[in-house]
């Protein structure tokens, strides 16, 4: 790996990833979105903020920056809001 090289993380695929892990969005689409294990487990915060502040810990425990960029991104699919088309 290049040592200079940036490493740049996570990407999610739409809004659910944002807020639930990916065990949770299968776990909560076969049993329910009443009860989610990872999000029980931490704390019950949203994904994101929750794998943010995993990682701030991490760096300050190993001295290491893991991740250089957090990047997200939410692409509107086609045909599924009117909030962006033009008319």
């Amino acid at each position: 790996m290049d040592p200079d090289a940036q490493v740049v993380g996570p990407e999610e695929w739409g809004w659910s990833g944002y807020l639930y892990s990916g065990y949770d969005q299968q776990y909560g689409s076969s049993h329910g979105w009443s009860s989610l294990p990872d999000r029980t487990a931490h704390g019950n915060m949203d994904y994101l903020p929750w794998l943010l502040d995993q990682l701030r810990r991490t760096n300050i425990a190993t001295g290491q920056r893991i991740l250089d960029v957090f990047t997200v991104h939410y692409k509107v699919l086609s045909g599924t809001t009117r909030c962006c088309e033009r008319h």
